[in-house]
């Protein structure tokens, strides 16, 4: 894949493809993206995805109303979901689906680099497993935000 465009197309049809995420990470470190390449890997570690492409659930929130389902791959930790800053192209949108439950933004790109920044400021957390939600072992320790992959 040649630009980040297709490597967004690629994952917008196949969601789960968590080796393809490791992928990306080296590309977009060779881009000079080292926080979007950490988030990357930080979401393959975590089995963690939006939503549709486009939203982010605060668990702690979310999940506490719906008789305490486990945690989803779009639920992110608290402190992560919190420190997401709504893309300044959607506040001049006035999008107003911006709240302590859930952030939905236009596109997968816009949700991934959201949560990048996020996960950037709050050192990369562990999300609390729950069945169907596994941990890549291959290539990467607990922990490990932006190492390289081997």
């Amino acid at each position: 894949m040649k630009t980040l465009e297709d490597w967004y197309r690629h994952l917008e049809e196949h969601p789960d493809d968590w080796e393809c995420r490791l992928v990306l990470a080296d590309w977009l470190d060779d881009q000079g993206l080292d926080v979007l390449a950490a988030g990357q890997r930080w979401q393959a570690r975590e089995h963690a995805r939006p939503m549709g492409g486009t939203h982010w659930y605060n668990a702690e929130h979310y999940r506490a109303g719906k008789d305490q389902l486990p945690p989803g791959p779009e639920d992110l930790p608290r402190e992560t979901f919190l420190a997401m800053k709504q893309p300044p192209e959607e506040r001049r949108e006035g999008r107003a689906d911006w709240n302590a439950w859930w952030r939905q933004c236009s596109c997968m790109a816009q949700a991934e680099r959201a949560l990048a920044e996020a996960l950037h400021v709050t050192g990369y957390p562990a999300v609390p497993k729950a069945p169907g939600r596994k941990e890549v072992t291959s290539g990467l320790a607990a922990g490990d935000e932006g190492g390289v992959v081997r």
